[in-house]
């Protein structure tokens, strides 16, 4: 009996401590931009968990940078990668291991991949609180 009540008792302050995401779509901004471009992470949480991931930058006249052709080609030139490569490659790590810390690295993108992980660890902060207004995060 003594064993039956450990392990319960084990098992709710296991459950206690584990992350809590509320439902609803939770996002973060870089507050300055990185070579002209503004990131934006916005995560959908749908049963506690994350079930959708956006990841764009966008320049001062709110061009997607995945939809430029010219920082695309420039990107690819300077890392080996497009921006759309990248962020898919975030996105499938994230979905795989569920965790952001886990995450490798991009190859040729070190930077991004920080910002990436900055802005997704400050969308769920908020999705911990329920508060669903964007977060401003110097993710530089």
């Amino acid at each position: 009996m003594k064993k039956i009540f450990s392990l319960t008792f084990l098992i709710v302050c296991f459950m206690s401590f584990a992350t809590q995401y509320k439902d609803g779509t939770y996002s973060a901004q870089s507050s300055k931009p990185y070579h002209g471009w503004l990131s934006v992470v916005q995560l959908t949480i749908k049963d506690g968990e994350v079930s959708n991931i956006i990841i764009e930058d966008f320049n001062k006249d709110n061009v997607k940078r995945s939809d430029n052709i010219k920082a695309n080609q420039e990107l690819k030139k300077d890392t080996g990668s497009t921006y759309p490569d990248m962020v898919n490659n975030f996105k499938s790590q994230f979905n795989a291991k569920k965790n952001v810390d886990d995450i490798d690295q991009i190859a040729g993108a070190t930077k991004q991949n920080k910002i990436f992980k900055k802005l997704t660890k400050a969308a769920l902060s908020n999705a911990e609180k329920g508060d669903t207004t964007r977060a401003l995060f110097d993710a530089r």
